[in-house]
């Protein structure tokens, strides 16, 4: 299981390329991960995301931030030299909410009904035993309210376990 929270401080919930809806959340998540001896492994999550109100930068009253389902699949392999995963996520129609090009949207984007489910890969190759490289490739396979996008990451990622025990192989 998991609680999470978002909170936000300083931001502009209404501009056109914000990626948050400015509002606080809490997040509730049940999981389950299968590790089997070669390495393979399948990894489930599911859990609702309760989010409060958003300030309105445009002037008035702050407005709802619909609530939603979300959920994860991963099947991987992992392994001493690299981990593999293909995944899943989505999150599922919003509890309320506006739908954009529709009269009841006024322009606050928070306030959208949202839904999408993305497909991916990532990858990870360790260089030392506190770092090494990652990659993701995500596509938008369906949605509502958001944009259709594909995306790659490519990083260095350092394991904060080994940094503060260096005995760990």
């Amino acid at each position: 299981t998991s609680l999470g929270f978002g909170i936000p401080t300083g931001y502009e919930p209404n501009g056109i390329l914000s990626l948050g809806t400015g509002a606080f959340t809490t997040d509730l998540h049940l999981g389950g991960h299968l590790q089997l001896e070669g390495g393979f492994f399948t990894t489930l999550a599911a859990g609702y995301s309760l989010r409060g109100k958003a300030d309105n930068n445009f002037g008035g009253d702050d407005f709802d931030v619909p609530n939603a389902f979300l959920a994860i699949g991963k099947i991987g392999y992992a392994a001493s030299k690299f981990y593999a995963a293909a995944w899943v996520d989505h999150q599922g129609t919003s509890s309320d909410g506006v739908d954009i090009g529709t009269p009841a949207f006024t322009g606050n984007f928070p306030e959208t009904r949202v839904n999408y489910t993305r497909l991916g890969l990532t990858g990870f190759v360790p260089l030392r035993p506190a770092f090494g490289l990652s990659a993701t490739y995500g596509t938008v396979v369906d949605g509502r309210n958001v944009g259709n996008t594909q995306y790659v990451n490519v990083g260095i990622t350092f394991t904060i376990d080994t940094l503060s025990n260096p005995n760990t192989p």
